[in-house]
């Protein structure tokens, strides 16, 4: 898989903000709630690679905010698995100290 963010982007209300822009998982397309034999999709690795980024934006580039362009249908998943809340077109979680 891979995620690719931008760090000290100020589009969503302003201060030091990290986006992640991209985040896959690749593979075979596995549907929502199943999972299958050998495929990636479905089992952590995207929510791993979330949160090795928000540790670095927080530590090495002491972000207070993550936002994540995502598309529509992925906006529960981040919600209710990531903490995230909605923001204009972004979802975005406070990072704290």
């Amino acid at each position: 898989g891979l995620l690719r963010m931008r760090v000290g982007s100020s589009v969503v209300g302003g201060g030091d903000l990290a986006m992640v822009r991209e985040l896959h998982v690749f593979g075979s397309e596995v549907p929502l709630g199943e999972k299958q034999s050998g495929a990636a999709q479905h089992r952590g690795l995207g929510g791993e690679l979330l949160k090795e980024a928000e540790r670095i934006a927080r530590e090495e580039f002491k972000a207070q905010k993550m936002a994540v362009l995502s598309g529509i249908g992925a906006r529960d998943y981040f919600r209710s698995e990531c903490g995230y809340e909605l923001e204009g077109d972004y979802m975005v979680k406070e990072l704290g100290g």
